[in-house]
């Protein structure tokens, strides 16, 4: 069972028939819905009170805290669907184990502590004089009275009723919308948020490479450099010695009379 307002959605986005839909305008007709069920598969735990008041066995989605507590302290927390596990067939399992369980065991102290805490709490907000407290019998004597003579009223907000139900409704639909797109635009943001990561990873990769790269080209630049001083030395000494040569070969060449004393001391020893 879904809210007015989830049905809506839930028909229209599964295209379901309207004659397999069921619309209560007032509780008495919510009430008297969950009666003629064998069971219930509930997301809202209004249903989910209900069906156990009325003994029907009913499983819950467990979207919210309040779930769980009331299934806890009914004794049927093994009745609940944690809302990541929700699935047609975990449902369906659910539904169907509640079943072979039977009806509902109705714990009479768990329901005389509701209404003991809901009369403690009347009195004390509107500062009323406590009586004294309807027993159990009593209690579901009054409440049965009152659902058969209190809803000649339904019929005359009908119309208003629904006119506001339409109204919410339709921004019902624009807030699912909404909800959409943020889950989208969410999915898309961690989508980028990943890329990043993975960007900036091959960015540090690619920065180490570069860096390993200029280490090592600084590395053989230094090299060649020191490579590159003792060629400029040997060029150096090489060029130093060619020029002693040079003017040792000029030196020789401007020495005449020694050569022509040489020749003359040659002459007279052949005499």
């Amino acid at each position: 069972m879904l809210d007015c307002n989830s049905l809506h959605h839930f028909a229209e986005k599964y295209d379901i028939p309207d004659e397999k839909l069921v619309f209560p305008e007032s509780s008495k007709q919510l009430v008297e819905t969950i009666a003629s069920f064998g069971a219930v598969a509930a997301i809202r735990l209004h249903a989910s009170i209900v069906s156990y008041s009325l003994g029907v066995p009913s499983v819950n989605l467990n979207w919210n805290e309040k779930v769980p507590y009331f299934y806890d302290n009914i004794g049927y927390g093994d009745r609940i669907v944690p809302i990541d596990e929700n699935s047609a067939e975990n449902m369906a399992k659910k539904v169907l184990d509640a079943l072979s369980d039977g009806e509902y065991l109705l714990d009479e102290e768990y329901l005389m502590s509701l209404y003991c805490f809901l009369y403690d709490a009347l009195v004390d907000i509107f500062s009323l004089k406590k009586g004294e407290k309807y027993s159990f019998q009593t209690v579901c004597e009054k409440l049965a009275s009152f659902g058969k003579d209190s809803y000649d009223y339904i019929s005359d907000y009908t119309v208003k009723i629904k006119r506001g139900a339409h109204f919410y409704f339709k921004l019902f639909k624009e807030d699912r919308k909404k909800s959409s797109r943020i889950k989208a635009l969410n999915a898309e943001k961690e989508s980028l948020e990943k890329e990043l990561v993975e960007n900036e990873k091959i960015l540090a990769s690619k920065l180490k490479e570069v860096n390993a790269l200029l280490e090592k080209e600084k590395e053989n630049s230094a090299y060649l450099s020191r490579q590159a001083d003792k060629y400029k030395e040997k060029y150096n000494e090489a060029y130093a010695q060619a020029q002693e040569y040079k003017e040792s070969l000029e030196r020789v060449k401007n020495m005449p009379l020694i050569g022509a004393f040489v020749k003359d001391k040659k002459e007279s020893g052949k005499k």
